[in-house]
């Protein structure tokens, strides 16, 4: 998602934490919509051990452990600017962070749940369906995948969120859910609006 801010020569506010959240509410008006779905699509059993995949600031994984205080994160996230943000706010959970390219390696599971937020549409096509298939591994039976992202609407008038192309790949919700099922996933669209949503995968 793009961002024509004077101070963010990249286009991406993804990159810059102290305006991350002022900004995307400014853009995806629906941003704690989707948290939410993706709180309750996580949390829905005992939380022991949870991956946030493009962790950003932290907002997904700071509202799961609100629910599941005891409960281990395993944080994510490529932007090196992002860290210490993340070792601040986290420093009273059991959390650890990682930074890495979540399409290329995450660390090892078993995992009761994975989440992210609006992350994934930054891989095309082919790496998220290898990104799902390292997910599906990645968790214990019965875990849960839940993320919420920008995809391609079925109609042109639902195009809502602004893009970068040259960072941002959203694919149909059609050809994801197809992908997720393809790798052994059983799907849901938990929320949906215009060119967002929330899909909810069970093991």
């Amino acid at each position: 998602m793009a961002s024509n801010s004077a101070n963010n020569p990249s286009g991406q506010f993804h990159f810059n934490p102290e305006t991350y959240l002022q900004n995307i509410r400014r853009e995806v008006p629906d941003y704690d919509t989707v948290q939410d779905a993706i709180l309750e699509g996580a949390t829905s059993e005992v939380l022991e051990r949870f991956l946030d995949l493009g962790a950003g600031t932290g907002e997904t994984a700071l509202r799961i452990l609100d629910r599941y205080p005891q409960a281990r994160v395993v944080l994510v996230e490529e932007q090196e600017r992002m860290l210490p943000v993340l070792n601040a706010r986290f420093k009273n959970f059991r959390a650890s962070i990682a930074q890495s390219n979540f399409g290329d390696s995450f660390p090892e599971g078993p995992y009761c749940a994975v989440v992210s937020a609006f992350a994934v549409h930054h891989l095309k096509g082919i790496e998220k369906k290898a990104l799902f298939s390292r997910i599906h591994t990645a968790l214990r039976e019965g875990g849960r995948w839940v993320f919420g992202d920008v995809f391609v609407p079925d109609k042109e008038e639902d195009r809502r969120t602004p893009i970068d192309t040259r960072y941002d790949h959203p694919s149909t919700t059609s050809d994801v859910c197809q992908w997720l099922e393809e790798v052994g996933f059983t799907v849901s669209i938990a929320w949906q609006k215009h060119d967002l949503a929330v899909i909810e995968c069970v093991k």
